[in-house]
């Protein structure tokens, strides 16, 4: 399993080339991604089951040993805890003031609680979180499978990294899409969300117009998500007639139960 560093930095978000060298290219692409059965599900939010999460800096190594000894629960709580820790310290690194309880609204009182917890942390641990994030996701967690791409946004969008190690980087966009791709197959709807941009801005494969049209028509229907809710239209404005029936068709075919 292959650990990257977790350097706390705010990177400027910008679209990595819109077909890396060895991708897949989004129109060879399964909707459901490659292996999904045909059998029916149920679509939703999340996971299944109730979020777990860790609060505890002492309990981290205890899961982190778990996880290397092949527990993959564990893995998931412990990358769910660096994942909140590394969060706190971006806001922090960008907010205007240094002064503690001056958050972001994207921050919920809970996880600014954990400040004192996150700080604890030795960095030989902070460094295993994307690994940590990968062994969940390669086990079936969905919700690591939809937080993949966020966690290892700072390598993804790192112009740098893509310059220097463009076949690394591009194994990142493959693990992201493999994973949202899976979670997608499962019905659930944030992955489709997350899908949906990411084919219309190029971010993991090619730009796919059609797909992310089809992947935000998909989300609007489920009616579980505001998410895609006045980008649909623009999106399809932009389609020819012949495309649109295909996003439509491609549609159904993603929300199917």
């Amino acid at each position: 399993m292959e650990v990257a560093d977790a350097k706390n930095r705010s990177t400027p978000l910008q679209a990595p080339p819109a077909n890396p060298p060895g991708a897949v290219a989004s129109t060879e692409l399964n909707p459901h991604g490659s292996g999904a059965s045909p059998t029916s599900f149920a679509l939703h939010i999340g996971g299944s089951g109730p979020l777990p999460r860790l609060t505890d800096s002492l309990e981290l190594a205890t899961q982190i040993a778990k996880a290397k000894r092949g527990d993959n629960d564990a893995a998931y709580l412990a990358a769910r805890f660096l994942g909140e820790c590394n969060l706190l310290a971006i806001v922090d690194a960008s907010a205007p003031s240094k002064e503690e309880g001056i958050d972001s609204p994207m921050v919920p009182p809970d996880l600014a609680g954990l400040r004192p917890e996150c700080k604890k942390v030795p960095d030989r641990y902070k460094a295993m979180r994307i690994g940590l994030f990968e062994q969940a996701a390669e086990s079936g967690n969905e919700q690591a499978q939809v937080a993949y791409i966020s966690e290892a946004s700072d390598i993804l969008l790192d112009p740098v990294r893509v310059m220097q190690d463009p076949e690394a980087v591009n194994r990142y966009r493959e693990r992201a899409l493999g994973f949202l791709l899976a979670a997608s197959a499962k019905g659930n709807v944030d992955a489709m969300l997350t899908l949906a941009f990411s084919y219309e801005q190029g971010l993991l494969s090619q730009s796919d117009q059609v797909l992310a049209c089809a992947y935000a028509l998909a989300v609007r229907n489920s009616g579980l998500s505001r998410g895609a809710e006045g980008i649909v239209d623009s999106w399809r404005e932009r389609l020819s007639v012949e495309d649109r029936q295909r996003a439509e068709a491609l549609a159904r075919q993603i929300a199917r139960r």
